[in-house]
């Protein structure tokens, strides 16, 4: 499938900014899953300074913002084809060793919800273990995109019981990796029909299996990955995988306004 991407971020303060500094994550990766036929991300307001590979492999740009202005402007566009290994992303796509992927973080720290939603799982093997703990999070979880912290983490959202994709994915990650499973977050993009107007990007998870490589599971919509799903970025959890993350200084009141056209043919 052939999906097309326009995409503005837009940063809005009350006042001028004095100076600032943001990593873009918003570039695909060409893999044997999506072939890349053109990608343009531009800025207004802003300079790159540098474009580097991660450790995680994912195209990072730092900007530096323009001092005076009260608004900056992130463009991302491009055409990607994307084939369906029906939610197989690689065996090793990746430089970091697959423990590296067990690792916590502030928002993937298992405590005790964690526990009680992987107690009592019944699975032949980990591809079946994982499915089932991605339909028990969907099952326990309400999506809410109006009621959600972008702080949360995953024990915060099972105490809650609701949230959006960022927090559904927190969750399966903290779960499969309390189960000895290496996961990670991806942070892309999913077209949900030709011409589909969006205010987010999707967030869904990645689990390592053995001798079939990393399955990608979306907890939100409770499916793997298909050619609808364009990935862009991965990590340990959000932080190392977001969008747009950074520092400034000035420019108080921030307002944010996200505008994603997506067609498909």
């Amino acid at each position: 499938m052939k999906i097309t991407i326009d995409h503005f971020t837009t940063y809005e303060f009350a006042k001028p900014l004095v100076s600032g500094f943001q990593q873009v994550r918003l570039t695909p990766s060409p893999s044997h899953i999506q072939d890349i036929k053109k990608w343009t991300t531009t800025f207004t307001n802003a300079r790159e300074q540098v474009s580097y590979l991660d450790h995680h492999q994912n195209r990072v740009q730092l900007i530096q913002l323009e001092p005076g202005f009260s608004t900056f402007t992130i463009h991302a566009s491009g055409e990607v084809l994307v084939n369906n290994l029906n939610g197989i992303s690689a065996l090793d796509d990746s430089p970091c060793p697959n423990w590296l992927y067990l690792r916590t973080t502030r928002r993937t720290t298992p405590g005790v919800r964690t526990a009680e939603l992987i107690q009592n799982l019944e699975a032949r093997d980990q591809l079946s273990a994982v499915h089932d703990l991605m339909l028990r999070v969907r099952e326990n979880l309400t999506f809410d995109p109006e009621s959600s912290a972008t702080s949360w983490t995953a024990e915060e959202v099972l105490r809650e019981g609701y949230g959006v994709c960022q927090d559904f994915t927190h969750v399966l990650v903290t779960a499969t990796r309390a189960l000895n499973i290496p996961s990670r977050y991806v942070s892309g993009y999913l077209s949900m029909g030709d011409g589909t107007e969006q205010s987010a990007m999707h967030a869904w998870a990645e689990t390592f299996i053995d001798k079939l490589g990393w399955v990608g599971l979306d907890a939100t919509n409770g499916i793997s990955p298909d050619e609808h799903y364009i990935r862009v970025a991965v990590g340990l959890d959000l932080d190392d995988a977001a969008p747009v993350i950074g520092c400034r200084v000035g420019g108080v009141e921030e307002r944010l306004r996200v505008h994603i056209q997506i067609n498909q043919q």
